[in-house]
């Protein structure tokens, strides 16, 4: 008699068990289709707004990266008024009008472009000539960049170890014409 009330009670545990899961599966299931029916719908509610219709404004936020020829990050970022030029025009436009105030020493690049805000890229074109391999500060410690197979060393070494003058330098990256140079540089400072 034991035997059979045991057997009772694991079996209804089990059919409870199996229900329960069941039913949660169901829920679960529901409840999932019903958020995507929402997305579905948000969706298709959703009009966006074409591209040729966004045009600067005055309330354009304007903002500039500025990067050094031999930099591979911006060294500064500054938000500035729209220049008064560029207000009305469409993407394609300020393209044009940055394609066409580039010259020599500084060239101009579309980052981002939205009605709400503009992000460009200038970069200051450097007189120096392109090295092979450069030192360069990221986030306060130096690494070596090689331009011919663009990779990256880290060295541990704090950019703030070297003197202010040349830190400036560092921040914007620092040529060498060999990587045994850049060693002996590395080598003149640390030792």
């Amino acid at each position: 008699m034991k035997k059979i009330y045991g057997i009772c009670v694991a079996l209804s545990i089990s059919i409870f068990s199996i229900a329960y899961y069941t039913s949660y599966q169901i829920i679960q299931r529901k409840t999932l289709d019903n958020n995507l029916n929402a997305e579905a719908q948000e969706a298709n509610n959703f009009k966006a707004t074409p591209v040729s219709d966004q045009i600067v404004r005055n309330s354009t936020i304007w903002i500039k990266e500025i990067y050094h020829s031999n930099s591979y990050r911006p060294q500064v970022e500054e938000e500035e008024s729209v220049p008064q030029d560029i207000l009305g025009l469409t993407q394609e436009e300020v393209e044009e009008y940055l394609e066409a105030i580039s010259d020599d020493e500084k060239q101009y690049e579309l980052l981002y472009f939205s009605d709400t805000s503009v992000k460009i890229k200038e970069i200051i074109q450097k007189k120096n000539p392109e090295f092979p391999c450069y030192l360069v500060d990221e986030n306060g410690y130096l690494l070596v960049y090689n331009r011919e197979d663009e990779t990256y060393l880290a060295t541990y070494l704090a950019t703030n170890e070297f003197p202010q003058d040349e830190q400036e330098e560092l921040m914007s990256g620092k040529g060498f014409p060999s990587l045994i140079e850049l060693y002996n540089y590395l080598e003149s400072h640390t030792s």
